[in-house]
């Protein structure tokens, strides 16, 4: 009686190999889940065993139709970031500048007596 694998095992060791390993191997077109149990009770256990996998599988894709395909979910807003030096000098001169021109109005007003102390 001979052994082999119909299909390699799904393993992490096995992905990482290198393709030259696993040039040779070929999976077999037969269907392991049609392969019978000599045994007639064990043969029995798994035939339940597949129905009730494939009941949940069912039962899981009517629950999976009823969702909604994307969900949007409510992120937390970040926290401010930290600018960088030169950005944080950028946005305190640009708001120098703007004060300095509120300043500049008002004097102008002062000036023409629009505006009082």
């Amino acid at each position: 009686m001979a052994m082999g694998l119909l299909r390699l095992p799904k393993m992490k060791e096995i992905r990482k190999a290198p393709k030259k390993f696993m040039e040779c191997f070929q999976e077999s077109t037969v269907d392991v889940d049609s392969v019978t149990f000599n045994d007639k009770a064990r043969e029995k256990q798994r035939q339940k065993s597949l129905k009730e996998a494939e009941d949940a599988a069912e039962a899981q894709r009517l629950i999976d139709a009823d969702k909604p395909k994307f969900k949007k979910k409510d992120k937390p807003e970040p926290e401010a970031k930290r600018l960088t030096a030169f950005k944080r000098r950028k946005e305190e001169s640009k708001a120098d500048l703007e004060e300095l021109d509120d300043d500049y109005r008002a004097l102008k007003k002062w000036k023409k007596g629009k505006m009082t102390d």
